[in-house]
């Protein structure tokens, strides 16, 4: 019998390090809003702010994805779902684009 995958589900992370990250991200965001108010944070510098925090958090999930020795495909799987839903998070809360190319090109 076929499973099938409800894409709703599929959207929503049941990671718990995940909305702690997502949500931390998300109070970043907000008290650097209020601390600007009334005036606004110019672009360079608030792009300059979430290039170092997410080059830090990307860093990071990298590393613990690739520190992994033993994983299945269902494992890899699951890693590349957390990554992306980490990146669509992120891509709602910064005005950097295109994101991850963004932080990568950086290091090279």
């Amino acid at each position: 019998m076929f499973r099938v995958l409800v894409v709703s589900s599929w959207m929503q992370p049941d990671c718990v390090w995940l909305l702690t990250i997502n949500m931390v991200l998300s109070d970043y965001d907000s008290s650097v809003l209020c601390v600007c108010y009334p005036q606004i944070l110019p672009p360079e510098i608030y792009n300059i702010l979430w290039d170092q925090i997410l080059r830090a958090c990307y860093h990071t999930l990298l590393d613990g994805f690739s520190a992994v020795r033993k994983c299945t495909n269902e494992g890899r799987a699951l890693m590349q779902l957390d990554f992306r839903h980490f990146q669509v998070k992120v891509e709602s809360l910064t005005r950097l684009r295109p994101l991850l190319t963004h932080i990568l090109s950086k290091h090279t």
